[in-house]
């Protein structure tokens, strides 16, 4: 008897030693998705203005899909005006100022205000919860118009260029 309580004893004095603790570790990724287009494609677009016509002109559509807060900036080459370049002097300076003629810019309805060169909140969405609640990460398309603040008839062509910028905030 004493046997096999010894044998008992010693099976069991290895048996309530504690296991070393296993993690698992649980991961996932979602790749940031920032995508700016112009007419449904990422190459430069032109758009012919009705010199004639100071209503709101439909440039181009733009359409921004984005899953983390962004901000789409435009710039403008010449301060948001159109210029003729045939009456542009030597060193930058024009013939006439009446060569210049300002427009104005929206997107979607809503009309936004030039500070010189750029509107830096051209399209803004600050928070996540818009971007869930507006389903940004599919996308968002909506028209970028301009209108002349006056008709033009002096010859020659009239240019300006506008740079969308698509920015994660």
């Amino acid at each position: 008897m004493k046997t096999l309580v010894f044998v008992f004893a010693v099976l069991f004095a290895g048996g309530f030693a504690a296991a070393s603790p296993v993690d698992l570790t649980l991961t996932a990724s979602i790749p940031t998705v920032m995508e700016l287009l112009l007419n449904g494609g990422s190459e430069d677009v032109v758009y012919n203005v009705d010199l004639e016509e100071t209503s709101w002109q439909t440039a181009a559509t733009m359409s921004v899909s984005a899953n983390k807060p962004f901000t789409v900036t435009v710039t403008s080459a010449n301060e948001f005006r159109l210029v003729n370049e045939n009456h542009l002097l030597a060193g930058g300076s024009f013939e006439e100022p009446s060569l210049l003629v300002s427009y104005g810019i929206r997107y979607d309805g809503g009309v936004r205000a030039p500070d010189g060169d750029t509107i830096t909140d051209f399209l803004h969405v600050p928070t996540f919860g818009q971007i869930i609640s507006q389903n940004w990460g599919a996308g968002k398309t909506g028209e970028v118009d301009i209108n002349l603040n006056s008709t033009v008839s002096a010859p020659g062509t009239w240019e300006d260029e506008l740079t969308f910028t698509l920015t994660a905030l």
